[in-house]
């Protein structure tokens, strides 16, 4: 997660935007909060469960949820969404 708020601030830097940057900062902070409860809320073996909305699922859901909030700042500052959304699709399906 502290490379997830390094690339924002690496997305915002090239001209620098600080609402962008700000922004981008606080939801990869919060799902950070977010996810620390989850993964240390269980005992360790039970990050990976059955259940179809488990902690795992949310984790997975909180690693999509950075990437977008990375490409929407990067098409945002650079207005070039073709990178952006192909290096996306590429983690997505990769």
């Amino acid at each position: 997660m502290i490379s997830a708020i390094v690339s924002v601030l690496v997305t915002c830097s090239q001209p620098f935007n600080y609402a962008l940057a700000v922004v981008g900062v606080f939801i990869v902070a919060f799902l950070w909060y977010i996810l620390a409860q989850v993964v240390s809320g269980p005992q360790i073996g039970e990050l990976v469960e059955n259940r179809r909305f488990g902690p795992a699922f949310w984790c997975n859901i909180a690693i999509i949820v950075v990437n977008l909030v990375v490409a929407l700042i990067f098409c945002a500052n650079n207005g070039d969404c073709s990178a952006a959304v192909g290096g996306l699709w590429n983690v997505l399906t990769g």
